[in-house]
């Protein structure tokens, strides 16, 4: 019986390490769910030694070839500081790609980040920010925008009690003594003229007090006023950015639609007159793929340049990014046609 456990075992270590060979080999073949995968797994030594460095590798480049789910694992791991070697400004690098691209989830995970690092007051500022824009798409974000108000508030409400204190102990009882001349002269009546300059003190101290509550109503209100004049300012730049990638995506796929057209003119001009032989579906394919990834047939590049070519179509036609399933499949299609093609 023990023996049968042994066996089992060595074949379930060996099952184990072929399907991590299996991912590094789909990874390295530009497959963004296996490089997802390989790399998590590197990140939590699951199944395989542990290595920080490998595993921000195959994230990166999940995330560069457009994957949203790469780039929040990879700003997690970059904001672990288990082993003391948290990289927080790679992690608001992709953190801000993701959350200027309506990403809701980067947009929470980033207003928690500068909500809990208040090193200086406009990490607060940008915390709100965040959460203000995610609140609308999400329950936490609310959740955390209220939070940023009611601290906002507090810290407010702390400062005038604070100045309350300060000029309740300047006007302080004990210090309102009357002179010594006005002792003289009224002796005979002297808790009574105290009771009137204690009155007069107090007086004067209400008058100030209310001045300096009106004062700082005033300057809340400026506040709040200039704190919303930068908050426009910065969706404003976040909004121009957005159209700004929108735009470039758009006259991508125009350029690519109109090269697919003048092809499929061209195709149709030249099989009109000349009557040539049949073309065969491999080559239909072949022409069509190649259209789609702006090459002729006769002057196709090599695997290198295709797989380069591949990564800046995915930024156009993934569903991520704008684009459709049904895209990426054409896409995915075209890759392996001529793929086939080179390596033959």
């Amino acid at each position: 019986m023990k023996f049968v456990a042994l066996f089992l075992l060595c074949i379930s270590q060996f099952s184990f390490a072929e399907s991590i060979e299996a991912l590094t080999t789909q990874a390295q073949n530009q497959n963004v769910e296996a490089q997802i995968i390989l790399g998590n797994k590197l990140a939590n030594g699951d199944g395989v030694a542990a290595s920080r460095v490998d595993a921000i590798y195959w994230l990166e480049q999940a995330a560069q070839s457009g994957s949203q789910i790469a780039a929040i694992d990879l700003a997690n791991l970059y904001l672990d500081n288990s082993s003391n070697k948290s990289q927080p400004e790679k992690a608001i690098y992709w953190l801000t790609q993701l959350a200027i691209n309506d990403n809701v989830q980067a947009q929470v995970a980033l207003a928690k980040f500068y909500e809990t690092t208040q090193s200086t007051p406009s990490n607060l500022d940008l915390a709100e920010i965040w959460y203000q824009v995610s609140a609308p798409n999400s329950g936490e974000g609310e959740e955390g925008y209220a939070r940023i108000l009611e601290k906002q508030f507090n810290a407010q409400r702390a400062k005038q009690v604070s100045s309350i204190d300060q000029l309740e102990v300047a006007f302080d009882d004990s210090s309102i003594e009357l002179s010594p001349i006005a002792q003289s002269k009224n002796a005979s009546s002297g808790s009574s003229d105290s009771i009137i300059y204690i009155a007069i003190a107090l007086g004067f101290a209400f008058i100030g007090l209310l001045f300096w509550h009106l004062k700082s109503i005033r300057k809340m209100a400026q506040n709040s006023l200039s704190s919303q004049s930068d908050e426009q300012k910065q969706k404003k730049q976040l909004e121009d950015k957005i159209r700004q990638y929108e735009s470039t995506i758009k006259q991508q796929k125009r350029q690519l639609e109109t090269l697919y057209r003048q092809f499929k003119k061209q195709q149709a001009m030249s099989s009109q007159p000349v009557q040539k032989a049949p073309v065969s579906p491999q080559n239909q394919k072949l022409a069509l793929a190649c259209a789609l990834f702006g090459y002729k047939p006769d002057s196709i590049p090599d695997s290198k340049q295709i797989k380069v070519r591949y990564k800046q179509l995915c930024k156009i036609y993934h569903p991520d990014l704008k684009g459709s399933e049904e895209d990426m499949k054409r896409l995915n299609g075209a890759l392996k046609v001529i793929l086939n093609t080179v390596n033959k």
